[in-house]
């Protein structure tokens, strides 16, 4: 069963890590992919494996490398799907990883960088993207955003300092557009992911605990009741949920895909 059945979506982050992982499920899944990442190679390689696989070849209509620090690139990002595909159904914003860092250790420019891919590039993309997401709609495609954030929106830590001052603005955005474009027929839902296994915390354990990171992995694990982290792919069955018809009634849920290691009720 293809719930994406082409379906034209624009995931951002796609090289690897979470956005890789979304972008393999959409894919298994029918939708027609416009890809982008920071690095060319990686993303290169990232669209290699997608079109190796026969359950996901031929899903990625296009692709380019862009620095989502830099003002004026979503905007790019977004003109050129539309070229390859001519409309867009959905976008899933993965954002650049920030730095990472205590506060006194994180200069300015750190902050402003911060500040850009996880916020303002979102609002840029969506901003760009807005009157083919309302034509999508008009024509009952059912037309959707994902935000994929962070539990340090939840759970602020000072290992990563921007990420927990600056990813509560995209729950804030995600419940804003939720109500502001629904009136368009367009959803906007926002996933949570809580410890997966990425580059991303591995370099986390390798901070937090430099003389073993395997054991910085096991305690958190114990934390978890499902007793283990998350994978890539889990997230990309949040996203494929939130982008189908399944969910055709969801808009402006903040869902975390942690299992059950957060422990907000309100």
């Amino acid at each position: 069963m293809f719930l994406l059945n082409g379906k034209r979506i624009i995931v951002t982050g796609a090289s690897r890590g979470i956005g890789f992982g979304i972008s393999k499920i959409l894919a298994r899944h029918g939708a027609l992919l416009y890809l982008t990442s920071l690095s060319p190679n990686r993303l290169e390689k990232a669209v290699q494996k997608i079109e190796q696989d026969p359950d996901t070849r031929g899903k990625v209509v296009g692709y380019t490398a862009a620095d989502l620090s830099k003002p004026g690139n979503g905007s790019r990002i977004v003109k050129e799907a539309l070229e390859s595909m001519n409309g867009l159904d959905g976008i899933v914003y993965v954002p650049p990883p920030p730095p990472q860092g205590f506060f006194d250790e994180l200069t300015l420019e750190d902050w402003k960088h911060s500040s850009q891919v996880l916020i303002h590039s979102a609002i840029e993309i969506v901003k760009t993207a807005l009157d083919s997401l309302k034509e999508s709609a008009r024509l009952h495609r059912n037309p959707g955003i994902v935000f994929v954030t962070s539990i340090a929106a939840w759970e602020p830590d000072p290992v990563i300092t921007t990420s927990s001052a600056l990813r509560i603005a995209l729950h804030g955005l995600t419940q804003v557009l939720a109500r502001d474009l629904g009136r368009y027929g367009i959803r906007v839902n926002a996933i949570v992911p809580g410890y997966i296994l990425t580059d991303r915390l591995m370099s986390l354990a390798a901070k937090r605990m430099p003389d073993n990171p395997e054991r910085y992995l096991d305690s958190l694990r114990g934390k978890i009741p499902l007793g283990r982290i998350g994978t890539t792919e889990d997230m990309g069955y949040a996203a494929l949920f939130l982008l189908s018809d399944l969910s055709s009634y969801i808009n402006g849920a903040i869902i975390p895909v942690d299992g059950g290691l957060h422990r907000k009720t309100i």
